[in-house]
């Protein structure tokens, strides 16, 4: 399987620290970013269990050492597809992914800066109603994302239809 390899270089491009993490048996992340801690946090899916097959969303949070400080893994069932993650003001994270088996759900989950989750909604397709808050809407965390029959999806190039909210 794969693993989530981060390297953080200094200013000269001279290694710091580079390290191989483990969390299933595949791992493939689609976001790394650096978090206001100066450590790194890496979201994207795991392949958890090959029989039966299940894939979760995870989030690997690092010190700016390179040591696991958060390893968590979020969804059920036969997969979950990650879109995107990113790290929000109050520290916490906020990821999107189509959860499904046949037919696909946008999931969104809030969490602290634990990895705990706070706050966790689906959308079921476009018969739900949305709602955009402006940028600027304190506390508000949104993410836009779209269901298909696609059994392949990728929440990066499907329609947005929907919008799931979670409010702080």
């Amino acid at each position: 399987g794969s693993d989530v390899f981060i390297m953080k270089t200094d200013t000269t491009g001279s290694v710091t620290y580079s390290t191989s993490y483990n969390i299933g048996f595949e791992d493939l992340p689609y976001s790394v970013q650096e978090t206001s801690d100066g450590g790194f946090a890496a979201m994207g899916w795991t392949f958890t269990n090959l029989f039966p097959l299940t894939i979760k969303t995870f989030l690997l949070k690092t010190s700016n050492t390179g040591t696991v400080q958060i390893s968590m893994q979020y969804g059920a069932g036969i997969g979950s597809i990650f879109g995107k993650g990113e790290q929000t003001s109050d520290g916490g994270y906020v990821l999107g992914s189509m959860q499904g088996n046949t037919s696909w759900d946008f999931h969104l989950y809030k969490t602290d800066n634990t990895g705990s989750t706070v706050c966790n909604q689906t959308s079921t397709g476009a018969s739900q109603n949305a709602y955009v808050p402006p940028a600027t809407t304190p506390g508000v965390s949104t993410f836009s994302g779209g269901s298909t029959s696609n059994r392949s999806p990728s929440a990066n190039n499907v329609t947005p239809i929907t919008t799931v909210l979670c409010i702080n």
